[in-house]
């Protein structure tokens, strides 16, 4: 079974990432921006050099491509002067840059320099950060076997000098290559040399990381046993520690694990306590992909009720999300808006600091440049209001004369739809009345008779009466889904069916296609309610029985005929055998329902081919 994770596999970079490309750990009291500038006019030599390359940190921190301008600055004025230390620097500043920009092959180049240069100095500790450094770089670009070879290196010196704090990173490092290139034992190996070298009593980030990538590998493994060992280690620490984040992520693991052992119920329960330590989150991604696990668990028993009720949360969900990215675009933009506005005050400054003689024309230039942004602003948002209430105007219009336009048209057609509605509820009434008339007004009527003709109540009677009571249960829940189906008639059938494509896709269990020809809403909203029922149905059999990881979907219009064809790779099955199966006698009644007709093509070991054909009128 594949099933999503919650803890995304790191590469663990802790400090060794911070010393190999970032200059944090050379420069602890890093000064402001605006101080560094301001001293940087008076310094010369390597006091200048090691300030542009502050500078550099400063800026690639904010991911700003002045970072670039100070590193080049900073290695041109080392490389005059031969200032090894200035020249290694502005090379770790320029890779920091270029990897943050996607151009990895200018970071390459940088750190390699780099590490001839180390390896020049004999620098042992400087050439394990660049490796580690080297390593985390080709995992950016998806090239496992150069950064296993570089981790590989990083080791090698890690056990030369005895430093075991770098070692169990390493290993943890290399425990995700393998895991990457699906090596999942020796995955596993790696990660137990790095938990064998932490100290469990100091619970670093890297010693709780390892415990999950061992479960994790396990998993892989089909060690399932173990793979919850080393998950309630982890969820004993979160408890102890009451972290809502770890939590989630500890039962949101422990739900894929159960759900490897087939074991559905207990899985939607692990997933439900995830789901209660996310929200304190408000970790909306998690969110989403419990939904979708709970609902595909739901599946896999045929409760389609509670399959469709997690599909809706998890389209709702989903917008929730967007709205969230959407917000954060936003905040960014400000925050990024609020840094360059910071950055041309202070430059203003320098000037203004370098030419003293100068620095009231200049306030008084600013000024009047603000005035002017300040009018053409305000010019152009008059502008554009009085564009906006003109073409306001416009539409209502246009709206004014459309209605117009179809007024007599909806009175000519309001007796006849009038009547059409009241014909159509009474008929609705009448089927509701008889269904419960007729099947539950049995039912309870043989509960009676049960307990009438019974002397006493012993065993055999009481699971007569449950057993009635369920059936009830089920007709009432089955009357109650036949009457309306709203998400339907909110969103459209179409657009209903791919959001059921993307919440089944994004579960990571299967895989589904969906092709769409000619369809333009031709159907009337009940019939289109009915369609999406039974592809409910189709789907709800496919994940219960077909053990399938693939399905086909296609919708075309031929000859006035609406043509569904739904296939999976399942195991297939003898459907003369089970023809006269619940799931089949609901799929054939929908599609008399809509006085269509279909087939069913399926055979042991060749999946499951369905044809449903029903006419647009």
């Amino acid at each position: 079974m594949i099933s999503k994770l919650y803890f995304k596999h790191l590469i663990y970079l802790g400090l060794s990432v911070c010393m190999t490309l970032n200059p944090a750990t050379l420069y602890p009291n890093t000064q402001k921006e605006d101080s560094l500038l301001n001293i940087l006019e008076f310094q010369k030599d390597t006091a200048r050099i090691n300030t542009l390359n502050k500078l550099a940190w400063y800026y690639n921190s904010h991911h700003n491509e002045k970072a670039e301008v100070m590193a080049i600055s900073a290695f041109e004025e080392a490389e005059k002067i031969n200032y090894l230390e200035g020249i290694n620097d502005a090379h770790r500043r320029l890779a920091d840059y270029y990897r943050q920009s996607n151009q990895f092959s200018k970071a390459q180049e940088h750190l390699i320099a780099v590490l001839k240069s180390e390896k020049n100095a004999n620098d042992t500790v400087a050439i394990l950060k660049t490796y580690v450094g080297l390593g985390n770089l080709y995992i950016g670009i998806d090239d496992n076997n150069k950064a296993e070879a570089n981790y590989k290196r990083a080791l090698d010196l890690t056990i030369k000098m005895a430093n075991w704090k770098y070692y169990a990173i390493v290993c943890n490092n290399l425990g995700q290559v393998n895991e990457n290139l699906s090596k999942f034992e020796e995955a596993k190996d790696f990660y137990l040399k790095g938990l064998s070298k932490e100290n469990p009593t100091q619970l670093s980030p890297n010693y709780l990381n390892l415990l999950q990538n061992i479960g994790s590998a396990h998993y892989y493994l089909d060690n399932i046993d173990s793979a919850f060992y080393y998950n309630n280690k982890i969820k004993e620490i979160a408890l102890k520690q009451n972290n809502p984040s770890l939590l989630a992520g500890v039962f949101q693991n422990e739900g894929v694990y159960l759900e490897g052992n087939y074991d559905y119920r207990a899985a939607i329960s692990s997933y439900q306590k995830a789901f209660t330590y996310a929200q304190k989150t408000n970790d909306l991604i998690s969110i989403q992909d419990l939904y979708s696990n709970i609902m595909l668990c739901y599946g896999y028993l045929g409760e389609i009720d509670s399959l469709d009720l997690y599909y809706e949360k998890s389209y709702y969900i989903n917008q929730d999300n967007i709205k969230a990215k959407t917000d954060k675009a936003i905040h960014e933009l400000s925050i990024q808006y609020e840094v360059e506005k910071k950055e041309q005050n202070l430059t203003l400054a320098l000037k203004e600091q370098e030419k003293m003689e100068l620095s009231n024309e200049l306030k008084q230039t600013a000024i009047y440049i603000l005035l002017a942004v300040i009018a053409i602003i305000g010019l152009l948002v008059f502008i554009f209001y009085i564009l906006y209430q003109e073409k306001q105007k416009l539409i209502q219009l246009q709206v004014e004369a459309k209605n117009s336009e179809i007024e007599s048209l909806i009175k000519d057609q309001e007796i006849s739809i009038y009547s059409a509605q009241i014909e159509g509820v009474e008929k609705e009434r009448k089927r509701i009345a008889q269904d419960l008339h007729d099947k539950i007004g049995g039912l309870l009527a043989t509960i009676k008779l049960q307990f009438e003709g019974a002397d006493g109540i012993n065993d055999k009677s009481i699971e007569n009466v449950k057993s009635l009571v369920n059936e009830s249960i089920k007709t009432v829940r089955s009357i109650s889904h036949d009457i309306s189906d709203g998400r339907v008639d909110e969103m459209g059938l179409i657009p209903a069916i791919e959001n059921l494509k993307n919440t089944v896709t994004d579960s990571g269990k299967m895989s589904f296609d969906l092709f769409l020809d000619n369809y333009h809403n031709s159907l009337s909203v009940w019939k289109e309610r009915e369609i999406f029922k039974l592809l409910l149905e189709l789907i709800s059999n496919t994940l219960k029985h077909a053990e399938a990881n693939h399905i086909v979907l296609q919708i075309n219009v031929i000859d006035k005929s609406i043509h569904l064809t739904f296939e999976d790779n399942g195991i297939g099955f003898d459907h003369s055998k089970v023809i006269n199966g619940l799931g089949m006698r609901t799929i054939s009644q929908r599609v008399d329902n809509l006085h269509g007709s279909w087939y069913i093509d399926s055979k042991p070991k060749h999946g499951t081919t369905v044809v449903i054909e029903i006419p647009l009128k």
